[in-house]
C-alpha cells in the first residue's frame, strides 16, 4: 500500500518483506515470539510477519483504521499494542485474501467479519465428500427439471462457491451482480431483507444454472424467483400434453375471448 506508506516507509517494507522470506522456520518462531505471539499450526506465520512489518510503518491514523476494519479495539497510543491486537486478530493475511480474490471470490465488497465467515463457509466445502456435497447443493433450490447438476466434483464446487459468495454480498452488491447478470434486480420492499437476497440469489442461479428451463424458452430473466419459474415450466408441461380442444379452451379463459372464435383463420376478402 505505498498511496499509505509514502516511498521511503514502502521501500523498507520491501525489504524487511525480503529479509523474512528468507528466515528458517525456528527464525520465524523468535520473531514471532519477539512480536509477543506463539507459532501454532495450520497458520501463515510469514503473512503474519509481514502483515506486521506493513502496520510498523503506517501513520497512527491509518493503523487505527486498520483496527476498526478488522473488529479489534483502537484505543491506547502505544503502536506495538495496536500491532499486537492485529496480529493476535482470527483475519487473512494479505496473502491469504489475494489468493481467494484469484479464485473469484469477492472479499473487497465484505467487511473483515463477513470476509471470515464467508471463507469459513468455503473451507467447509473443500471438507465435505461428494455425498455432502450433492446435498449442499440442494440448498441452491433448484428444482432437478429445471437443469442437471454438475457430475465433477470441482464443477460442483464452483457452483457451491459462487453460490455461498451471492449469500456473503450485501444487497447492493447482489442487485448489481443481478444487473450483470441479466435479470431484474428489483425487490419486494415490503418484504425482509433476507426475502429480497433469496429472491435475488435465485434469480441468479436461474441465470447460470437452470439451462433445461432456459431451453424450453421460459423468460427467466423476467420472473421472480424459483417458485414463480417452477409454476410457469409445470403449466408449460401441461400444455404440451392437451388436445386442441383444451388449449382453446383454457386459451378463453386466459383472454376472455370466446372458444368459438379462438384457433379460427380469420376471413379473407375478395
Amino acid at each position: 500500500p505505498v498511496d499509505q506508506l509514502g516511498t521511503e516507509a514502502a521501500i523498507r517494507v520491501a525489504f524487511r518483506h525480503e529479509v523474512l522470506q528468507d528466515l528458517s522456520e525456528q527464525q520465524l518462531r523468535h520473531e514471532l515470539e519477539a512480536l509477543g505471539l506463539e507459532m501454532q499450526s495450520g497458520q501463515d506465520h510469514l503473512g503474519k510477519l509481514k502483515s506486521a512489518a506493513i502496520w510498523n510503518e503506517l501513520p497512527m491514523e491509518e493503523l487505527r483504521k486498520q483496527c476498526c476494519e478488522l473488529g479489534v479495539s483502537s484505543e491506547g497510543s502505544a503502536r506495538h499494542e495496536l500491532i499486537l491486537r492485529l496480529a493476535s486478530a482470527k483475519s487473512l493475511t494479505p496473502a491469504q485474501a489475494a489468493a481467494w480474490e484469484e479464485r473469484g471470490v469477492p472479499l473487497q465488497q465484505l467487511g473483515s467479519q463477513a470476509r471470515m465467515a464467508l471463507v469459513a463457509s468455503l473451507e467447509r466445502l473443500e471438507e465435505l465428500d461428494d455425498m455432502e456435497l450433492r446435498t449442499e447443493y440442494e440448498l441452491v433450490g433448484l428444482p432437478p427439471e429445471a437443469g442437471t447438476a454438475p457430475e465433477e466434483r470441482d464443477d460442483l464446487l464452483k457452483r457451491l462457491r459462487c453460490f455461498n459468495c451471492w449469500q456473503a454480498l450485501p444487497l447492493n452488491e447482489l442487485r448489481r451482480e443481478c444487473h450483470e447478470a441479466g435479470v431484474s434486480n428489483n425487490s419486494d420492499v415490503s418484504l425482509e431483507e433476507d426475502e429480497r437476497r433469496t429472491q435475488l440469489i435465485g434469480r441468479l442461479a436461474m441465470a447460470r444454472w437452470a439451462d433445461e428451463w432456459k431451453s424450453a424458452g421460459l423468460p427467466l430473466g423476467k420472473l421472480g424467483s424459483i417458485s414463480s419459474a417452477s409454476r410457469l415450466a409445470q403449466q408449460w408441461a401441461q400444455f404440451s400434453t392437451m388436445t386442441d380442444s383444451q388449449l382453446r379452451r383454457v386459451l378463453a379463459e386466459l383472454t376472455g375471448l370466446p372458444e368459438k372464435v379462438i384457433g379460427t383463420a380469420p376471413e379473407q376478402p375478395d
